[in-house]
């Protein structure tokens, strides 16, 4: 359980985002939940609240230092400290190869890797001041396997794994914990439907066409839920014995797809 420990997630106004919210703030923590869409985040903070929970929505995008910085004095202003962090927040541009301009290029690598290295930097002094801290990357399987049209997103992913692997052996020794997560597919969030359709407009053809292929790659015939990637986030942040031996590793959630 995560009774009143400080937990800021990043991209927490839907889809998977809003899940870890939801789930961090239900196993007891004061949840910061930072997001753009200004109107989605109050939403998501509302039925935490409704639900007995504690949430605090901050407007942030996280492109933007000064919005960075105002996520971080508004966290300490209000809880004083800050035991988890959710680097969450990211964007989706799919093109082939050869027709993804630079701007689509540096804007994937901004929303995706960059900005995580921006919110971890802000809030790694705080935990390091405290002595403790766990920090996770949200990547993707495509971090580690290709997929047609995802050039420059896979790129920034796999940045993360390696972002994480170098904070886990920079400061394991000072009370950080740093873990990074690969989902799969998870088309139930508007990130994985944009996926689906993208390869149906450009391959398969038809979601019936699309299914069949893609549940062939998966050794279970299926792909992850919001739930489960919700729930083994709610693991690794509890700081449990059980999460802590993980410290450093990549962690690939996608029923066996990607199998290292």
């Amino acid at each position: 359980m995560l009774n009143n420990q400080v937990v800021v997630v990043t991209g927490a106004s839907r889809g998977l985002g809003a899940g870890f919210a939801k789930r961090l703030a239900a196993d007891g923590a004061n949840v910061v939940l930072a997001a753009r869409n200004d109107d989605l985040l109050r939403q998501v903070a509302n039925e935490i609240e409704a639900a007995g929970g504690t949430a605090l929505p901050v407007r942030c995008d996280v492109t933007v230092q000064d919005d960075i910085d105002e996520l971080v004095r508004a966290t300490l202003d209000r809880f004083g400290r800050v035991d988890v962090l959710v680097n969450n927040a990211g964007a989706l541009v799919l093109a082939p190869f050869l027709e993804e301009t630079d701007e689509m290029w540096y804007e994937m690598l901004e929303a995706n890797l960059t900005s995580a290295r921006r919110a971890t930097k802000a809030f790694l002094p705080a935990m390091l001041e405290q002595g403790a801290g766990r920090i996770i990357f949200v990547s993707s399987n495509a971090a580690k396997r290709g997929f047609p049209h995802d050039a420059a997103y896979s790129v920034a992913k796999a940045g993360l794994m390696a972002l994480a692997k170098v904070l886990a052996v920079e400061y394991g020794t000072k009370g950080i914990d740093v873990h990074a997560l690969c989902p799969g597919l998870v088309a139930d969030t508007d990130l994985g439907e944009f996926v689906v359709v993208d390869h149906i407009q450009n391959f398969e053809g038809s979601r019936e066409k699309f299914w069949e292929w893609a549940n062939t790659l998966s050794p279970k015939g299926f792909h992850p839920t919001v739930d489960e990637i919700v729930d083994l986030v709610a693991f690794l942040a509890s700081g449990s014995p059980g999460s802590a031996v993980l410290h450093g590793t990549v962690l690939t959630a996608d029923h066996g797809m990607t199998p290292y």
